[in-house]
C-alpha cells in the first residue's frame, strides 16, 4: 500500500497540493531539512520529501526483517532470483 508521500511525482512539489506523511516519513522529512540546510546548499522540498519517504521504506523493511518477515538471501541467491524474475 502507498502512502501519500510515496505519490509525490519525481519532478516537483506543487505548492498548492498538500503532502501527507506518516510520522515515519515526517521525521525523516525534518532531519533531510535540516541537513540540507546545515549544507549551506538551499533547500530541496521534493528531494526531502522522496528521500524521507525511501528511509521510511527501509526502517520497514528492517522491522520485517527483524521481527523475521523477510526473506535473507545470500548474494548469490539475490542474483538468481533477480534472473528469474527477469525472465518472465
Amino acid at each position: 500500500m502507498q502512502t501519500a508521500a510515496e505519490k509525490i511525482p519525481s519532478a516537483e512539489l506543487e505548492i498548492e497540493n498538500p503532502v501527507m506523511f506518516t510520522k515515519e516519513e515526517f521525521a525523516h522529512f525534518i532531519e533531510e531539512i535540516n541537513r540540507q540546510f546545515a549544507s549551506g546548499n538551499g533547500i530541496d522540498l521534493g528531494k526531502a520529501a522522496r528521500n524521507a519517504r525511501y528511509l521510511a521504506k527501509l526502517d520497514r523493511g528492517f522491522a520485517d526483517i527483524k521481527y523475521g518477515n523477510g526473506t535473507a538471501m545470500t548474494f548469490d541467491e539475490l542474483e538468481r532470483f533477480i534472473d528469474e524474475e527477469r525472465s518472465f
